[in-house]
């Protein structure tokens, strides 16, 4: 009786043994799902940052070329919405100078866009649009950006993200914001400034924010005051 008690007990350790390996496995897997479930809603899909950057580039890289690709839906309204969208996110909340905004070419490459800055640039930072879409019937506007940092020395990648989501085109809390925009770039971008306003702050949130002297401040302090000058005789001429 006491020999069929033992086996009885070693058959449920080595059953208890063989158990544990599974549990852990499925706790892995319900862990794996949980992380997917959770990036399938954010917004910001993909960053990456040169290895050593903090210690190598972030003194060095303060002045950017800003461009963007033109959009697939050819609509340049919403091309200079985004545009000038990520410059003021970068430019007050990222402190990066940014002296040039353009639109791309089709066939600019690194080296032509950071010889076509007003001034000497340290990276060209460059936006493509994946995916935009917006329906006169609908409310929702669609946005997907893929962002790239490019040194202007040698063309290495310095940082790279991609973010995706879906807005309400006429949210309420962003209204002063949507008319702000709208009459800046013209109806055409009222269906894109909710999208593009609340996608580019999280996306360009993952930039890495390069920290200026006294000198450079005053440098920045003048880029900007350049841009304002002329949003101010573009809006009236």
């Amino acid at each position: 009786m006491n020999t069929a008690l033992r086996n009885e007990n070693r058959h449920h350790n080595q059953t208890a043994r063989a158990t544990a390996p599974d549990r852990r496995l499925l706790r892995a897997s319900a862990s794996a799902l949980l992380l997917i479930t959770l990036l399938s809603g954010c917004t910001v899909k993909y960053t990456y940052l040169k290895p050593g950057y903090e210690q190598n580039d972030l003194d060095r890289v303060k002045r950017l070329v800003l461009t963007i690709q033109p959009n697939p839906s050819g609509t340049d309204a919403a091309d200079d919405l985004i545009l000038g969208v990520a410059r003021e996110f970068i430019s007050h909340h990222r402190e990066f100078i940014i002296y040039t905004t353009r639109v791309e070419s089709p066939d600019a490459d690194w080296q032509a866009l950071c010889a076509s800055a007003d001034a000497r640039p340290d990276a060209v930072l460059r936006q493509k649009v994946a995916r935009i879409d917006h329906t006169s019937n609908s409310e929702t506007t669609e946005l997907e950006i893929h962002a790239t940092m490019q040194d202007c020395r040698n063309g290495d990648l310095l940082w790279e993200a991609r973010a995706a989501n879906s807005y309400d085109s006429n949210d309420a809390d962003l209204r002063t914001t949507i008319e702000s925009y709208t009459r800046r770039y013209g109806e055409e971008a009222r269906p894109y400034v909710s999208a593009a306003y609340l996608l580019l702050r999280q996306l360009f949130d993952e930039l890495p924010e390069p920290a200026l002297n006294d000198e450079e401040i005053l440098e920045k302090i003048e880029a900007d005051a350049n841009v304002s000058w002329k949003r101010l005789l573009y809006a009236f001429f």
